[in-house]
Order: C-alpha cells, then sequence, then structure tokens
C-alpha cells in the first residue's frame, strides 16, 4: 500500500492537493449509507461550525453564507458505527501517514457534511484556510498539516464539487486564479486532500436534484499542536464516543488524543479507571506495557 499511495502523497506535497480514486472501497462506503440516511432523515440542525450569526446575505454570487454549513455533523454521530469507523480506515491513516512523512499522526477535525441542492446557493470565493490555526502555515515536515474529504457519494461536475488551483498555477495575480481551477470529481471512495495554503472553494449544484456528502477528517503531526478545530476532550462523558472505543486498537484511539500503552500516564490507577469508563475496551495493551516504557505505533 505504501508504493501505491506514494505518487499521491508526493502529488500532495508538491502542489499542496491530490484526488486518490477508490482509496476506501465502495463497499464500505456503501455499508454506513443507511446510517448517513438516518442521521439526515432524524436530526435537527447541529450548529457545528457555529456560522449562523453571520447571516447569508444575498443570494447572488460567491459568498460565505452560514447555512453553506447547515449539513455538518460532528464527530461522533450517535447510532452511526460504520460511519465513525470511516474515521479511522486503515487506508486514510496510512495516507496520512505517508503525506505528513510522520508515524505519529493526530485527527483534529473530524465531521459529515451534506449539502442538497436548492437549500442555499453554495458557490464561494476562492480563499485560504485561516481557521485551523492560530500562526501562519509551514508547509514542510513536522510543521505541516492535512484536510481530506473522503467522498460518501459520487461527486461529478453538476454535484457540487470543490475546486482549487495547484500550487504551480497559482503564481498569477488574484484575479487570474479563477482561470486556473481543477474540478475534484471523484466518485465515492475517492480521498480530495489538500493544504489549507491552497487556493480553493465550494461551488453550486448544476443539478435540481442533487446532493453530496463527505467525510471532513483533518490531520496534524503529534507535535503540531498549533493545529486545532475540534477539542476531543469535550467527548469525555459522551455516550457516543464510549461506543466508538468498543473493538479500537491504541493506534486508532492515539488519533484523538489517548496515549499509547507505555505512556507515563498510565498506570494501575488509570488504566482500571479507563476500564470503568469504557466496557468495551480492551485494555490488555495497556496492562501489558505498564512499565515497560513508551510504544511505537503498530506498523
Amino acid at each position: 500500500m505504501a508504493d501505491e499511495l506514494a505518487g499521491a502523497a508526493r502529488q500532495l506535497q508538491e502542489e499542496g492537493f491530490v484526488l486518490v480514486p477508490g482509496l476506501v472501497p465502495m463497499d464500505e462506503i456503501d455499508a454506513a449509507a443507511g446510517e448517513l440516511a438516518q442521521l439526515y432523515g432524524t436530526d435537527t440542525f447541529d450548529d457545528y461550525n457555529q456560522a449562523r450569526g453571520f447571516g447569508d446575505g444575498d443570494p447572488a454570487g460567491k459568498q460565505f453564507r452560514s447555512t453553506q454549513f447547515d449539513g455538518m455533523r460532528g464527530f461522533p454521530m450517535r447510532g452511526c458505527r460504520a460511519l465513525n469507523d470511516l474515521f479511522v480506515h486503515p487506508r486514510l491513516v496510512a495516507f496520512a501517514r505517508r503525506a505528513l512523512i510522520d508515524d505519529d499522526v493526530r485527527i483534529y477535525q473530524a465531521a459529515v457534511w451534506a449539502k442538497w441542492a436548492g437549500a442555499i446557493n453554495y458557490e464561494q470565493p476562492l480563499h485560504q484556510d485561516g481557521n485551523h490555526s492560530l500562526v501562519p502555515p509551514r508547509m514542510e515536515p513536522g510543521f505541516w498539516h492535512l484536510e481530506t474529504f473522503l467522498y460518501l457519494s459520487d461527486v461529478d461536475e453538476g454535484c457540487a464539487p470543490p475546486r482549487l488551483v495547484p500550487r504551480s498555477r497559482s503564481h498569477v495575480p488574484d484575479d487570474e486564479l479563477d482561470d486556473h481551477e481543477i474540478v475534484a470529481t471523484g466518485t465515492r471512495g475517492t480521498l480530495l486532500a489538500y493544504r489549507s495554503d491552497v487556493w480553493h472553494r465550494g461551488t453550486d449544484f448544476a443539478r435540481p436534484d442533487a446532493s453530496r456528502a463527505v467525510l471532513v477528517a483533518a490531520f496534524r503531526p503529534a507535535a503540531a499542536e498549533w493545529f486545532s478545530y475540534d477539542a476531543f476532550g469535550r467527548l469525555g462523558s459522551s455516550r457516543a464516543f464510549a461506543e466508538f472505543v468498543r473493538g479500537k486498537s491504541p493506534d486508532d484511539l492515539a488519533l484523538f488524543g489517548v496515549p499509547r500503552p507505555g505512556h507515563a500516564y498510565w498506570n494501575a490507577a488509570t488504566i482500571e479507571a479507563m476500564a470503568a469508563k469504557y466496557p468495551g475496551l480492551d485494555l490488555a495493551p495497556w496492562r501489558g506495557a505498564l512499565g515497560q516504557g513508551p510504544a511505537r505505533r503498530t506498523p
């Protein structure tokens, strides 16, 4: 798999974004389709981005409108085990490690985002994401990060595909950037990965019957603590997170900041408290590593 992903990781590093067709097999995406339908069939608006305050404004033109984000639901989605498990899918995590050139990575944003034709004008201006870090971007190994959309539905040109400008084509006046956009279409299971210093934008639907959904996951090196979006510590009392934890490995949980076996945090008391907090979690790796020092991730 490493060789398979090498070219995609290199394109991301050089051009700032990449499309990886079929990163997750379609049958695994389709296995979560019923949960996705249930999530949006019964859920009420969840103000994940706390965006409603700035209003929608004029319905015409390229703008950031609060209703563009109405379809965002934060991880973990209750009763959506297959959907939640996609955030730690081995191929997604393997790509993140390869792209960031780092074995120890963290997820710092996790959500699902659905859009529907006619709900709002989704057309945005080209922009770079300044809301993932308090410091300016430094896109070098150890200091960079990764934003991703895993397509949960097929996204063709009429289905509000993102548009991005490759770094090699971005050295032009701002009013010419639109002329160099690439349309990021793909079938479900495709991954769009990009960096915050890349010019990109959302687009509107070209068909009245269309919709689309993506899994939003952002990654950073463990040491790059200046990247943040979701504070997963708030899930410490979440029943949905407790359900997600069942059957997960130390490497899976480390993505969300849970110390690996052998970390100095763990002693007999904290391990037993963890067992009481998460009854479905196999704590044998943590118990077995007591006094042995920090563990590396499993290859």
